[in-house]
């Protein structure tokens, strides 16, 4: 098989040929001789894909049950120590959630919360790259980097994320540290 490249001022290249192996290498080579490395481009971080159940810890110890079904998440918290379980009813495609619970000292209340980039609850949205491959809890993930910075301390986040799009581990830098915010147990 030969390749006929088009163009050239002279016609000199239009009627050149190359065996297959030299269009290969051609073809290689064009990222570079077009202007550059190609770069990674961000695009839409993915949400959920299937229902799921699972079990994490949040940043703190506190431990969460996740129920994923349809694009809502129902997260049961129970923080650490002797607070009461904090519930959250997550609307993904909204980016909003309810935390429901008891707050020592008050009564029963609960607010609205818009989520997002800042992965405080372990889902980033928005735009991002992938930049690797990780495992967590036995399961491959993607690594992909929240396009800015938005951690707690305005430093990147990174969420690795399953082959159905689960987020399995969220992190961020935190006193100078890359931590975990959130991570899949089970």
């Amino acid at each position: 098989m030969t390749f006929r490249p088009r163009g050239g001022a002279n016609g000199a290249i239009r009627n050149a040929t190359f065996p297959a192996r030299g269009r290969d290498r051609f073809l290689s080579l064009y990222p570079i001789l077009s202007g550059g490395l190609a770069t990674a481009q961000a695009e839409p971080i993915p949400l959920p894909s299937v229902d799921y159940q699972a079990k994490a810890t949040m940043i703190g110890g506190s431990a969460v049950t996740i129920h994923h079904s349809g694009g809502k998440m129902r997260m049961e918290i129970q923080p650490h120590g002797a607070v009461p379980m904090i519930t959250g009813i997550v609307d993904l495609p909204a980016r909003k959630m309810i935390m429901m619970g008891a707050i020592p000292g008050m009564s029963n209340m609960a607010m609205e919360i818009d989520i997002g980039k800042d992965a405080s609850y372990g889902q980033v949205m928005g735009e991002g790259k992938r930049v690797g491959t990780a495992t967590v809890a036995g399961e491959s993930c993607e690594l992909w980097q929240v396009e800015s910075k938005v951690g707690f301390t305005g430093d990147p986040v990174t969420a690795c994320i399953s082959r159905d799009n689960i987020p399995l581990r969220t992190e961020t830098t935190l006193e100078g540290k890359r931590r975990s915010v959130m991570e899949v147990t089970e």
